[in-house]
């Protein structure tokens, strides 16, 4: 039998507490997924907004603009953490809400705290390129 609760089976408070704290609001990467369905999020990142009390499995958010009804609902063992916790609000280099998820890459907290992933990148490679002339 696999890795998740039978029908029958209901998780415990315990376990639904736990994932809380360890996968709410972190950004997580798909995988695994063999249903002809399940496998087009394979390697998708998305935030974990929720988990489902009946089931313990991770509600995932693709996009910032789906209503809670368009949610995935995955098995922690086929989602990988990003190490980024998703934000709302502004990009401190942007300024812009825009679509793609806002990430806090470092412990700052604030209204600065919150960037897009690809604002992010430029910066980098931005001063990288600076630093080589």
């Amino acid at each position: 039998m696999g890795s998740g609760a039978s029908a029958q089976e209901v998780p415990s408070e315990e376990l639904h507490a736990s994932l809380m704290g360890e996968w709410l609001g972190h950004l997580t990467s798909i995988e695994g997924l063999k249903s002809e369905t399940g496998a087009e999020l394979n390697g998708r990142v998305g935030e974990v907004r929720d988990v489902e009390k009946r089931t313990c499995r991770l509600c995932v958010r693709f996009d910032p603009r789906h209503p809670k009804d368009r949610w995935k609902k995955v098995r922690a063992s086929n989602c990988r953490q990003t190490g980024l916790q998703a934000s709302e609000g502004e990009c401190s280099f942007c300024l812009d809400a825009g679509e793609a998820p806002l990430i806090r890459p470092c412990a700052c907290r604030g209204e600065g705290d919150a960037v897009h992933l690809a604002c992010l990148a430029e910066a980098y490679e931005t001063r990288n390129t600076d630093r080589l002339e």
